[in-house]
């Protein structure tokens, strides 16, 4: 039996300890009507009353911590509840083989931006990590499999997709280009080596992460 309930009050932004036997009493009142937006999100002791739905904010040894929205609150919380922002992830792959700062593009295939070359990669799905997305992109459009990838930076810029709200995490890996050969597959036309000196225009804000990869990763791109 849980010793109590941990709320955050939202308006002071402190919490406010319940005991378990004021909880009972919480349950009463729900069966009565007892009114405030509560939302499940993870309930972690199933015997816990259902109609407890609530916003779980912590866990801590013996105590369930809860929040609870009242009012303007609960109306504004609905609100961020309900905005749609896409995840995704790119893969900026390195390489300076050549002698020259290479980079791996694919050729769009699809709107937007189709025949502009971008930075290989896509929506993460609903279960996965955001490594294993960009690996996964990176060998759905390129064919190249690498056991890993740094993560570099997010980028969300509200209007970098003319589609929706996105936000991308990037990912980049320096390697040998001369064992990988990228082959464009999946939402790719084409994929291939470029030069970086030799990039005009990417697709959606890809010319401002690739700005800021060169800048940030200087010493370990140098040839």
């Amino acid at each position: 039996m849980p010793t109590g309930w941990i709320f955050l009050d939202c308006l002071r932004s402190k919490p406010l300890i319940i005991p378990y036997s004021i909880c009972q009493l919480f349950s009463k009142l729900a069966n009565f009507g007892f009114t405030g937006l509560i939302r499940q999100v993870k309930r972690r002791n199933t015997n816990l009353p259902t109609f407890f739905q609530s916003w779980q904010i912590l866990f801590s040894g013996d105590s369930k911590c809860w929040q609870i929205f009242l009012g303007d609150t609960a109306t504004s919380i609905q609100t961020m509840i309900n905005q749609k922002i896409y995840i995704g992830t790119d893969s900026l792959i390195f390489s300076n083989t050549t002698g020259k700062l290479q980079i791996v593009l694919v050729t769009r295939k699809n709107d937007p931006y189709a025949g502009h070359r971008a930075f290989p990669g896509g929506f993460l799905e609903e279960e996965e990590e955001l490594e294993a997305g960009a690996l996964r992109e990176l060998q759905e459009e390129t064919g190249i499999k690498l056991p890993a990838v740094t993560q570099l930076g997010a980028f969300g810029g509200v209007h970098r997709d003319p589609r929706f709200r996105t936000i991308t995490v990037a990912h980049y890996a320096i390697v040998d280009a001369n064992e990988h050969t990228p082959q464009g597959g999946d939402d790719a036309a084409d994929a291939q080596w470029v030069n970086v000196e030799d990039i005009d225009q990417l697709a959606f804000d890809h010319s401002e992460i690739l700005a800021y990869a060169l800048a940030h990763l200087a010493d370990q791109l140098k040839a």
